[in-house]
């Protein structure tokens, strides 16, 4: 049984890349990498090659398996040192990249957590104010309720001494003598 490569059949049935990307709804890429034995078809797409081809579709996986083959063997120990130093590279980027972001998230954090700690100060040093306020305000009226209690007792003392002072004068002998002999006088006439 001769063995077909995806490209020679597609070829001599005289159709494009961009027809068979679109019959199949797929890129033109797909069916290079198809063809290039990079990637393979589906089941599906395999079926719907074989009816585009008008082939069996035994003879197409065969084709494909080929195509794979020979890619395979296309690749020496120099593709692959170089694969993997791209990959190393690629991997060495992503670490970096990240260590990267990672270090500035953590800077934000630190930062936004810096900010909330001022935050908290600031309020924690109004709460302070307001007590401190307050306790100012209590001794206020404290000193105002003692001025008051204070003047009330001096206003007491002051009335106080004057019903006592008015009263000695009303009980004093002298005054009432006079008083009885006026009485008295009075009385005569």
């Amino acid at each position: 049984m001769k063995t077909y490569h995806l490209r020679d059949i597609r070829i001599s049935r005289g159709i494009t890349q961009k027809e068979v990307s679109g019959h199949l709804h797929v890129s033109r890429q797909t069916i290079s990498r198809w063809e290039n034995g990079i990637t393979s078809p589906t089941d599906s797409d395999i079926g719907c090659l074989a009816k585009l081809y008008s082939i069996d579709k035994d003879v197409l996986i065969n084709a494909i398996k080929k195509d794979g083959e020979i890619r395979l063997k296309d690749r020496d120990v120099g593709d692959c040192d170089e694969i993997a130093r791209q990959i190393e590279d690629m991997h060495l980027t992503i670490t970096n990249e990240t260590q990267a972001s990672l270090e500035k998230q953590d800077s934000y954090y630190k930062e936004q957590l810096k900010k909330q700690e001022e935050q908290l100060k600031r309020q924690e040093e109004l709460v302070t104010l307001l007590k401190d306020s307050k306790n100012t305000r209590n001794r206020e009226y404290t000193r105002i309720f003692v001025l008051m209690m204070i003047a009330v007792i001096v206003l007491a003392v002051i009335l106080f001494a004057y019903i006592l002072i008015t009263n000695y004068r009303s009980h004093r002998p002298e005054y009432g003598v006079s008083v009885q002999a006026i009485e008295i006088e009075e009385e005569i006439k």
